[in-house]
């Protein structure tokens, strides 16, 4: 596992959370899941969560609500945050930006390319962000939002 980085899986569908958290967990890394936005709210501040993964259809508030609670307390606001969704309008891309998070994969996604996205969000999260892209961009091989058609 990588040390000090588990992953705040969040999403609705048990069979997308526990499909992601399956393959996060073959891939090394710590899972921590949670149904909805109040569910993730109180699991956020657990120690060694690193990322946030969130569904932007959950059943108590929307994913970019609970983005920008997590934004604003001062305690998560530097855990880099990435949202999927199937709804990819380009309002909901603006709106993930604005709500702080640094990537959105639309659903259904090829999880390879999810394992790809965490560790550019990784690897970026040291950048400072502004508007939900490092300054300077993310290089040649990035580009934002992260998006892919292939299915789960």
């Amino acid at each position: 596992m990588i040390q000090g980085t588990d992953i705040l899986v969040v999403d609705d569908r048990s069979d997308i959370r526990y499909t992601i958290a399956t393959v996060l967990r073959r891939n090394g890394y710590g899972v921590i899941m949670a149904a909805d936005g109040a569910s993730a709210l109180k699991r956020a501040g657990t120690q060694g969560v690193g990322l946030f993964l969130l569904d932007v259809d959950l059943p108590d508030m929307n994913g970019f609500e609970l983005c920008r609670r997590l934004k604003s307390n001062q305690d998560l606001a530097q855990i880099p945050v990435i949202m999927c969704s199937a709804n990819c309008a380009e309002e909901d891309l603006h709106e993930a930006a604005s709500a702080g998070a640094l990537a959105y994969i639309s659903k259904p996604f090829d999880m390879v390319k999810l394992i790809d996205c965490i560790h550019r969000v990784w690897a970026q999260h040291s950048t400072p962000v502004f508007d939900g892209i490092p300054a300077g961009g993310y290089g040649a091989n990035y580009s934002w939002p992260v998006e892919t058609t292939e299915p789960v």
